[in-house]
């Protein structure tokens, strides 16, 4: 994605290096829309839909696959060669810490799908670090980083602003940063074997996932071009 090689690029958490280096590329993601999309319009009540209508129900649809496959990720990176890449997040952040890195990689690549639905232009670098960012703050809500009631699409458009300042690049880092330490100090990236499941329940990670997904679509529904109040 945007892995650079500048000197600010040096000091890039080991956590964001590892889910960079997993995370499908645009082609991919939107080809994962494209297949939500004919989903929801082959479905007989869909035919009544408005457009709006239908491209919030691919939204839905969207969110629910990733969901269901986060919820699966403990068993995922148990099995060799199920996540390619798998062998980069270990040696760059270990066995232990690899079950989050994955949830992430999902979580990240959801955000990015709706992005594109609602006309956002997923290759552009500046879209990719709001989608990281977005996909960063739900998890640290996870952490007790950032409380549930103050994870809301204002929050998310306040990050967006942050990310279209010089500084963008450090915001993202230092979000990071302090996420990989925060979930250390809470034990969730011990040495615990791969494949356990250790970053959240299959329960808790199917909902902080919804989650994550509903309030990025909301904010990309309200941002669109052409919404109401959209910059």
């Amino acid at each position: 994605m945007f892995l650079g090689h500048s000197d600010e690029d040096k000091d890039k958490p080991l956590l964001l290096r590892a889910v960079e280096a997993i995370v499908a590329g645009p082609d991919d993601i939107r080809a994962i829309v494209h297949e939500c999309d004919a989903e929801v319009r082959a479905r007989p009540r869909s035919r009544d839909l408005s457009p709006e209508d239908l491209r919030v129900k691919t939204a839905d649809a969207i969110i629910e696959r990733y969901a269901r496959t986060c919820g699966r990720v403990g068993s995922l990176t148990a099995m060799a060669g199920a996540v390619p890449g798998l062998g980069t997040v270990v040696s760059l952040v270990g066995a232990a810490a690899a079950d989050l890195a994955i949830t992430m990689k999902y979580q990240i690549e959801m955000t990015m799908a709706l992005a594109h639905l609602f006309g956002r232009d997923i290759a552009v670098e500046e879209e990719q670090r709001l989608c990281y960012a977005v996909a960063g703050l739900g998890v640290a809500t996870q952490a007790g980083m950032l409380s549930f009631q103050k994870f809301t699409v204002q929050s998310l458009k306040e990050a967006a602003k942050r990310l279209l300042k010089t500084r963008a690049k450090r915001w993202l880092f230092d979000l990071f940063k302090k996420l990989g330490l925060k979930l250390t100090e809470r034990g969730i990236l011990k040495a615990i074997p791969l494949g356990v499941g250790v970053a959240l329940s299959y329960t808790s990670n199917k909902k902080l996932t919804r989650y994550i997904g509903r309030r990025a679509r909301d904010y990309f529904i309200e941002t669109a071009p052409g919404a109401p109040g959209a910059p």
